[in-house]
This record gives structure tokens, sequence and C-alpha cells, in this order.
């Protein structure tokens, strides 16, 4: 009885997971009144992390890349190409100490994916050391080098790469994806988990 809940909820997840993707079989029924668009994005934009302690991501995207750089601002780069019935846009709310990053607008209907090769490069200060949350839908996440306070990464079905980043607190968190973690040290806590990934 367990083993069938279990992968009830799997079906569920992957579900989601294709459907707003756009990895899902077309019928030609259920999209037929969808109208999709190709379109090619390249949005850049610096942000000033002073007085910033908590960055939190979230990205419908094929992959986020973290890059270090020496400067003190962070920089965004949103590019690539997508088919979808909405227009993805660098969407980036800065509060006194939080910034919320986002590569679409809240309370979109019916939003559908056909083709995602968006990229979301982001070229964070190795100097950073707060706190860091990243998610993404079906997106890879990649990043390296780090030392924060709290490093949180989850996909539903991407994979998750991570080395030699430290924190007081690490948490990962796949559905379906995979975990790739090479030297990694957390001082409190540290938690990984993926539910049919490896």
């Amino acid at each position: 009885m367990k083993n069938t809940k279990v992968i009830v909820f799997l079906a569920i997840i992957c579900s989601f997971a294709l459907i707003t993707t756009g990895c899902w079989v077309d019928t030609g029924i259920a999209n037929i009144s969808i109208k999709y668009e190709n379109y090619d994005i390249d949005y850049e934009e610096t942000v000033d992390l002073t007085k910033i302690t908590n960055i939190e991501i979230k990205g419908s995207v094929s992959q986020i890349n973290f890059h270090k750089v020496e400067s003190k601002d962070m920089k965004l780069h949103l590019h690539g190409s997508i088919k979808s019935n909405f227009e993805p846009e660098l969407i980036v709310d800065k509060g006194m100490k939080t910034i919320e990053v986002k590569t679409e607008k809240d309370g979109i209907k019916n939003k559908s994916t056909r083709k995602n090769e968006l990229v979301l490069d982001v070229y964070l200060p190795e100097s950073y050391n707060e706190k860091l949350d990243v998610s993404s839908i079906a997106g890879d996440i990649i990043i390296s080098g780090y030392s924060l306070e709290r490093l949180e990464l989850s996909t539903i079905s991407g994979n998750i790469k991570f080395s030699n980043n430290t924190a007081d607190s690490i948490k990962v968190e796949t559905t379906s994806g995979d975990i790739n973690a090479d030297k990694i040290v957390s001082s409190n806590e540290f938690e990984a988990n993926s539910i049919s990934g490896e």
C-alpha cells in the first residue's frame, strides 16, 4: 500500500513537471486553444548587494549557472530561446535586505511551454557570504566555490551539481533529478533529498 502511494505521488509530480515545462506530448486536443510563440530572450541587470543578507532566485529555465566574480555587485543574464504562451522576463525585486529574482511574472494563467532553452547566468561576488535560496522546476542548478551562511537548492526534475561550497546550513532537494555534490562542508546542518533520482 505504501509503495502504491509513493508511485501515485511520483506520477503526479512528474506529470506536473512535464506539463509546466512543455514536455507533454501534444495530442492536438488539450492545446488547441493555446497560442505558442517563439521568443529569443536577452536580458541583463546589475544589482547592488550593499546590506543584502538574502538572495532568492526562482528560475523557469533550463539551467541556472553561478559564476564567481570579484566585483561587489551581482550581475544577472537571462538568455536563450523559448516556445511558450507567455514571454519570460528578468524581474528583480529588491527590498531592504532581500533580493528576489524571477524569470516570469506572478499570476500567469494557463502557463505552458513547448521548448525551453533559457539559461540564467548569475555572476555572484565571491565575497557574498549570506543566505542563498535557488529553485527551478525542470532546470539544472550548477554552483561552486562559495562560503555562505545558508544554501538552499531545489528542483522538481532538474539536476543539482554543487562543489567546493561551505555553509552553516545546506539543504538540497530534487524530486526526480540527480544530486551531484563534491567537497561540501556544513558546520551545522546538511540535508540532501532525491525521491527518484540519485
